[in-house]
């Protein structure tokens, strides 16, 4: 397999992430993509998220989102949610020093990555979140999207997905 990622330097991280540690100029985004060239034949397209790549999700309320991919090899596709990771450039250099995982701020966990008072739920078999938060916030996930053919793993592919926890005054459909 080989590994493709983002031009790092062009994605600085929003500083306004309230659930991740250290998220100064030096952060910048990580998206990446592995491809399984072990067999020579397989072509293959990334499969990419059809819904919003930002996330609106009110206040006090319970919220559910389930992410939507499209594969345009018709392949079969699974979803995992992993802690966001980044590459850092130390001093203005230009050796990267990572892929590393962002550490969340404390009490922040890939099981709670953001305050939810305990209703985080991610659902791997349908690829849906669902949570209730009584946090104005704005935290970021990130999710993996793997990709099978003839129950041969060929690729995935990372999308980080920011959420902004808002104050509605009517209830969501």
């Amino acid at each position: 397999w080989i590994r493709y990622n983002c031009l790092p330097g062009q994605f600085r991280r929003d500083s306004l992430i309230t659930n991740l540690q250290h998220l100064d100029s030096n952060f910048y985004a990580f998206l990446d993509a592995y491809i399984n060239f072990s067999d020579t034949n397989i072509k293959n397209s990334s499969a990419y998220l059809v819904n919003s790549s930002q996330i609106y999700a009110p206040l006090n309320q319970n919220f559910s989102y389930q992410f939507q991919a499209f594969d345009p090899d018709g392949d079969s596709l699974s979803y995992h949610f992993v802690q966001p990771r980044h590459r850092y450039y130390q001093c203005g250099g230009s050796n990267p020093i990572g892929p590393v995982n962002i550490l969340y701020k404390l009490p922040f966990t890939n099981l709670e990555p953001f305050a939810t008072n305990g209703t985080f739920n991610w659902d791997s078999t349908n690829a849906t979140m669902s949570f209730n938060t009584s946090t104005v916030q704005n935290p970021l996930i990130t999710i993996i999207i793997d990709e099978y053919r003839n129950g041969v793993w060929v690729g995935n592919s990372s999308r980080d997905i920011p959420i902004v926890i808002v104050p509605f005054n009517y209830a969501l459909p």
